[in-house]
């Protein structure tokens, strides 16, 4: 398969960027010594969690906006993540499970999106690396569109895990809102929101990447 690489059209600067966010990155994707990149992902990580316990981050926008390839973004995109996980017994772990929902309506109508949990828990049954999904976990009873998924900003993200009252809070103020299904066939994707403690931040998220309830 042919890869197509648009041009990158954006203005940059004549002179280097200062940006220690971006100059961090830049050598954590390539850096050819191990210890320097481990050096360079800590100081990346505390500047971000800095700005995000701040709820200030203009520069974390500013980098994103400026890298200038493919393993710098992945970088920074990687250490926000890393960030917004659990990182001690006090905070909260939380995760979004792709619902996958094909439709055929002979008009356009409104679909409940109350939280399935039996057919939901069967489906994490399926998948051993999942079941602790099942356990001691909090979720929201209605599914989630991506609209209003994607819509939350890191800083909420970030407010969000710093303890069971914080993350019980922020499931609180999700609205519910029906899908709006189409005339005709469609497909749509919708998330199952929940939170559980420091223990579900393990190997089992890239399971979560790859599968999608159906």
């Amino acid at each position: 398969m042919k890869t197509f690489v648009l041009p990158d059209t954006r203005p940059y600067p004549q002179s280097p960027i200062k940006n220690h966010l971006l100059l961090n990155a830049y050598q954590l994707a390539h850096n050819s010594s191990s210890a320097s990149r481990k050096l360079s992902a800590g100081q990346l990580q505390t500047e971000i969690r800095t700005m995000l316990s701040q709820n200030h981050y203009i520069n974390l926008s500013l980098a994103m906006t400026m890298a200038p390839d493919v393993g710098t973004y992945t970088s920074l995109i990687q250490s926000v993540g890393e960030v917004l996980k659990a990182e001690n017994d006090n905070e909260a772990q939380w995760f979004a499970l792709p619902v996958v929902l094909v439709a055929g309506c002979k008009k356009e109508q409104p679909l409940p999106l109350t939280l399935p949990t039996e057919a939901l828990f069967a489906c994490l049954q399926n998948y051993p690396n999942l079941r602790t999904l099942t356990q001691n976990t909090q979720w929201l009873p209605y599914l989630v569109q991506s609209t209003d998924l994607s819509s939350v900003t890191p800083g909420e993200w970030f407010q969000a895990k710093q303890n069971d009252e914080a993350a019980g809070a922020f499931l609180q103020k999700i609205e519910y809102k029906p899908l709006a299904l189409p005339e005709g066939q469609s497909v749509h994707v919708v998330y199952a929101l929940g939170y559980g403690d420091k223990a579900f931040r393990r190997p089992w998220a890239s399971t979560c990447n790859r599968q999608a309830c159906r």
